[in-house]
């Protein structure tokens, strides 16, 4: 069993990514368009990401050149987002993941809609990859 705050995350992506699998499976089972599989979902989504991504990108900014315009309550709520993303990114990299690989299998998606997903998916991925980033700066 998971515990402590890595718990909470993994339970929280868990969570999300269950919701949104029973959800395809009700929409595959139904024949209707699948969950997410909307230009507006995915604009949501990539708006979301851009936010978060760039939150935790100008906090390390503001952490490792000690920016003197963003000290105080800026950074605060630069922070504050900082703290919140990995109970939405893993989640939304997850859901993006699934929707691309149905997007390959199935053609109930809405027009024009693969390239905000891929574009969600690339920022999603961009958080992750600054996450293993700075994670791996903070081993040595």
């Amino acid at each position: 069993m998971i515990k402590g705050d890595v718990g909470l995350l993994v339970w929280t992506g868990a969570f999300f990514a269950g919701t949104f699998v029973a959800l395809q499976v009700a929409m595959w089972r139904s024949h209707r368009v699948i969950i997410g599989g909307t230009r507006r979902f995915a604009r949501v989504v990539f708006t979301t990401a851009v936010t978060f991504t760039s939150a935790v990108a100008l906090c390390l900014l503001v952490v490792n050149v000690k920016v003197p315009s963003l000290a105080g309550a800026p950074f605060v709520f630069l922070y504050t987002l900082t703290i919140v993303t990995p109970l939405f990114m893993p989640a939304l990299l997850m859901i993006e993941g699934i929707l691309m690989a149905e997007y390959a299998f199935t053609s109930r998606i809405e027009r024009g809609a693969w390239f905000w997903h891929l574009g969600a998916l690339l920022v999603c991925a961009a958080w992750a990859s600054i996450l293993v980033f700075t994670t791996g700066q903070g081993q040595k």
